[in-house]
């Protein structure tokens, strides 16, 4: 799940080091706005953003939490349109599991391995990434560090806009404790197969005819 939120499109005059602020829509202060912003992760250190607004590497902008009220974030990584935020200072748990960001915040990824292991959903390999590292509750991050590779490249891959090389793909199925088959889709095939066989058998049956002379299209 993301929060969709809305960043000034450039900071106040007359200030050389002035904030930009960020506005979350679970905050109730977007008022209606356009979003510019997508708030893709966010922990007790930082956030992980999506926007078309040109943000520096070493600029601050502000936003309001949960009972947290005003915090502080620096952007301290940029790659295209993602954007890597540290606070200023770490924000509790509490502020974290208020009920407005439920289900974006990630938890310990000792809490994450422990639960059970989740199936593989989606048309797409990126989409079964995506589906099962949701599932798994671990952010981008912790799966960046896990193999070795950014997160924007994590990202590249649940969006489809990039593949996993064949190599990453038996550990990338580790960290997300899932059988590499299932997240190659292969499972998924063989349950179709398997359908349509049965299908057919029946179609046959029912037409006084032999399953070799039934073709069944299937439209996804």
């Amino acid at each position: 799940m993301s929060i969709s939120g809305r960043i000034d499109s450039t900071p106040p005059l007359g200030q050389r080091a002035a904030r930009r602020t960020l506005r979350l829509e679970v905050t109730g202060e977007l008022n209606g706005s356009r979003a510019n912003v997508t708030v893709h992760n966010i922990s007790e250190s930082g956030l992980l953003i999506e926007t078309d607004q040109p943000l520096a590497v070493g600029e601050w902008f502000s936003l309001t939490l949960p009972q947290a009220g005003d915090v502080a974030a620096e952007v301290i990584w940029a790659s295209h349109r993602l954007y890597g935020c540290r606070f200023g200072e770490p924000v509790g748990r509490a502020t974290l599991s208020a009920s407005q960001l439920r289900g974006v915040v990630s938890p310990p990824a000792e809490e994450a391995r422990a639960a059970p292991a989740p199936v593989a959903a989606g048309p797409t390999l990126g989409r079964r990434i995506a589906a099962v590292r949701q599932q798994r509750g671990l952010t981008l991050g912790q799966v960046a560090d896990a193999l070795g590779v950014s997160r924007p490249t994590v990202w590249a891959w649940e969006q489809d806009r990039a593949r996993p090389a064949p190599r990453r793909l038996a550990p990338l199925a580790e960290c997300l404790g899932v059988e590499e088959a299932a997240l190659r889709g292969e499972q998924q095939d063989s349950m179709v197969t398997k359908l349509v066989e049965e299908a057919r058998a029946r179609i046959a049956a029912a037409a006084g005819t032999s399953p070799d002379r039934v073709r069944i299209l299937i439209e996804l």
